[in-house]
């Protein structure tokens, strides 16, 4: 038993708690890269799903509107070769944009399998569904107040910061004498004998005293590492979220201004095909600027998830469901 140590061995209980603290934190940050991988994975797969499904009516339209009217002009010689050249071309490409999507979906399916344990030609079906993708009125100043609380990494150093002060603790109080008693037992042919001892450790000075500017040194880089930390999350959010916002901004004028206008355009102008097959050159014209329209919605559409979800994997906690 230890008389005069009583603060040594508390703050070498509290150091291996620290540790031990820190030790879950990493197991939680952990699980949080695996929740931000599946649930990136997630949206990239039904982002493709939606985008194909985009494409592949623009492709129906264009075979009923446009191709299955042209064909037989074609044949007929009232459109040149030319144009059923510019016809076939828009054919092409929309087969080579949906055939484009089902290979990174395929491929997005078998990151997800991974993550989740399947194997690549393992058979499933992921159905998503939720409410948090739209428009949403997130205040930086909350989530970045949150994120103090949420971050694992900053979890993760605050728990480190506590091991060391913990441990200058321990190398302050060792610095002082400590008497400790024991039992002792000998044993021999001439008896047993059983009785106590006493022991006096006298700890170096200079040793002492060089462990605790150690030790206090430790201390004061795992503050600034805080420091540094608490400045990197704060650039994080403001970033992330004026990207975001930039982003919404940026796709609702796609979807809802620029989408519709060229939309409108090429269905009067492929309404106008059967009555003036010499205006082909100019459906097709309007359909495939409808076509380049659609495709730069969905890429303007890639990049504000993107933003969504760097904005949460920056805030340290779900700020959208899935279900």
């Amino acid at each position: 038993w230890s008389l005069l140590g009583v603060g040594k061995r508390s703050a070498a209980y509290d150091q291996a708690s620290a540790r031990i603290s820190r030790s879950v934190a990493r197991l939680h940050e952990s699980e949080w890269d695996l929740f931000c991988e599946l649930k990136s994975g997630f949206l990239e797969v039904e982002r493709i799903q939606a985008q194909s499904k985009a494409i592949g009516k623009l492709q129906r339209d264009f075979d009923a509107g446009i191709h299955t009217i042209a064909y037989p002009l074609h044949r007929a010689g009232r459109i040149s070769e030319r144009d059923w050249n510019t016809v076939r071309v828009v054919v092409d490409r929309l087969t080579i944009s949906l055939e484009e999507l089902r290979t990174r979906r395929q491929t997005a399916m078998n990151r997800l399998k991974k993550f989740i344990g399947l194997r690549p030609e393992h058979e499933v079906e992921f159905v998503l569904s939720g409410s948090g993708l739209a428009p949403s009125a997130w205040n930086e100043e909350e989530i970045r107040t949150s994120a103090i609380d949420r971050r694992w990494d900053l979890q993760i150093l605050l728990a480190e910061y506590e091991a060391t002060e913990q441990k200058l603790r321990y190398e302050v109080a060792a610095q002082y004498p400590d008497i400790i008693i024991g039992p002792l037992f000998r044993f021999g042919s001439a008896g047993n004998v059983f009785g106590g001892a006493l022991s006096l450790e006298l700890p170096d000075p200079r040793t002492a005293s060089a462990r605790i500017k150690a030790a206090d040194a430790e201390r004061s880089m795992t503050r600034h590492l805080i420091e540094e930390r608490l400045l990197t999350i704060q650039h994080q959010i403001r970033n992330s979220h004026l990207a975001l916002k930039q982003k919404t901004s940026t796709t609702s004028t796609w979807k809802n201004r620029m989408l519709p206008r060229v939309a409108e355009t090429s269905k009067i102008s492929r309404s106008t095909l059967k009555l003036k097959p010499d205006a082909i050159g100019v459906v097709v014209h309007s359909f495939m600027e409808f076509f380049n329209a659609t495709e730069e919605y969905w890429k303007q559409e890639q990049e504000r998830r993107d933003a969504l979800t760097h904005l949460e994997r920056s805030a340290g906690y779900p700020l959208f469901q899935l279900d």
